[in-house]
């Protein structure tokens, strides 16, 4: 069987390295798979043993061309959409087609669903102004495949939702090879090693996204910066991706910068950390902390500050007025006097807040995670700090992730649930 892989995504590796995962795990059945990936993902998919074709946002609707060529020099058996959500927009948005371009081929499409779509409203709060809606063809395709974590292990009740690992491989890194990269890292024994990560689109949004996004963009990593500094000396900051302007202000002696790297030594760098810190709650760097037994704190913002923080000259003078925490800390209030109005985020700094609801409730994923508001300081290092150094905190995150563990491990093997998923599409694994 050949299966060609369309992953589009321009800002960011998540859901190419998704599809590419799958693509390696299903390699004992035969299956050849090509990815067809916009230019920003070049860097990862050229590593991944795969073959591959670029298109880039100059071609606009040409692409439509190259598409077609690579189907017919491919021959596919199936489409797989890597993910439904990213393809369906980045059609629209990038190359300027209709997504469903793709029925002249007239051959079967599996989605990779990442968001759990199907059942949703269909609708992504964005920037705290827009509301977007989705393409509701999801509704309609039958072999529908979903990535654990992030999604919920549970097939549904219809035979059209395929849950599958997202990795096969044990990510964990043993004591011997965590012990030599904090060595090789400078970490002394004893401290502590925190990784945060920042996409690029995180860091320097789309120019064509609302100018609130990109403010928030800006003023985040300052918030954050603070609250790092305040932790203990003995706790060191490994920084992956691209380094925000306001971690200059982090000690420079236990800050470690590193650029965007490949998968594998990405793993290896996520299983030398003690703790993982995201501002993403869907981040697929979450998920691979997770699977490989490092503690994940998570931060979101689930308040909507309309003009300037409480108390600050011509703005109410009640928290209720802004829906802000109680007890805004000084910082934190001068900080939201400087940011301007904010929205609610789990992924900043998109938003998504409403977005994400339906993937997190009662997902056992999510209770392997520490969450905390962004806008709360004590409700921060309160977890931050009981994440990095409290025995019976970290225990007890531990006993989570091994009980979600054992969740994904007793899901069918990725083989299995292709080969039914396919079914479902009218298709014989061969």
């Amino acid at each position: 069987m050949r299966l060609l892989f369309l992953a589009l995504s321009q800002h960011g590796y998540g859901e190419t390295v998704i599809g590419m995962s799958l693509a390696r795990q299903l390699l004992p059945l035969g299956v050849e798979s090509h990815f067809v990936v916009e230019a920003t993902a070049e860097p990862v998919v050229s590593h991944g043993g795969f073959g591959y074709t670029v298109l880039s946002e100059s071609m606009g609707p040409l692409a439509g061309r190259v598409l077609d060529d690579v189907v017919a020099e491919f021959k596919p058996d199936a489409l797989v959409l890597a993910d439904y959500l990213i393809f369906s927009r980045a059609m629209r948005t990038i190359f300027l087609l209709d997504p469903w371009y793709i029925d002249r081929y007239r051959l079967p499409v599996l989605p990779i669903d990442i968001w759990a779509l199907d059942g949703q409203h269909l609708e992504m709060d964005f920037g705290g102004q827009e509301t977007i809606r989705l393409d509701p063809r999801i509704r309609e395709l039958t072999a529908q495949l979903r990535p654990v974590p992030l999604t919920h292990p549970e097939p549904d009740g219809d035979g059209r939702v395929f849950p599958f690992r997202l990795s096969d491989a044990d990510g964990r890194v043993s004591r011997r090879t965590r012990g030599h990269l904090h060595n090789t890292l400078g970490i002394p024994r004893g401290h502590r090693l925190a990784m945060i990560t920042f996409a690029g689109w995180q860091r320097s949004p789309d120019p064509r996204y609302d100018e609130r996004i990109h403010r928030v963009a800006r003023r985040v990593p300052e918030l954050l910066a603070h609250y790092l500094r305040a932790l203990p000396p003995t706790t060191h900051f490994m920084v992956i991706g691209g380094m925000p302007d306001a971690f200059r202000a982090l000690p420079a002696d236990r800050l470690i910068t590193l650029p965007a790297c490949m998968p594998k030594r990405f793993a290896v760098l996520t299983g030398a950390a003690d703790l993982l810190i995201s501002l993403n709650a869907a981040s697929t760097a979450v998920a691979e902390a997770i699977l490989a037994d490092v503690p994940a704190v998570v931060l979101s913002n689930r308040f909507t500050v309309t003009e300037a923080a409480p108390g600050a000259s011509g703005a109410p003078e009640t928290p209720e007025a802004l829906e802000v925490p109680e007890k805004v800390s000084e910082f934190v209030r001068t900080w939201l006097a400087g940011t301007g109005p904010l929205y609610p985020f789990r992924i900043w700094p998109l938003g998504y807040h409403r977005f994400l609801g339906p993937l997190l409730a009662g997902n056992p994923y999510a209770d392997t995670l520490a969450t905390a508001e962004l806008l709360d300081e004590d409700g921060v290092m309160t977890v931050l700090e009981a994440a990095l150094y409290d025995r019976a905190t970290r225990d007890s995150y531990a006993r989570a992730r091994a009980a979600y563990h054992r969740t994904v491990a007793a899901l069918p093997g990725t083989c299995e649930t292709f080969t039914r998923a396919a079914q479902a599409a009218g298709l014989t694994v061969r």
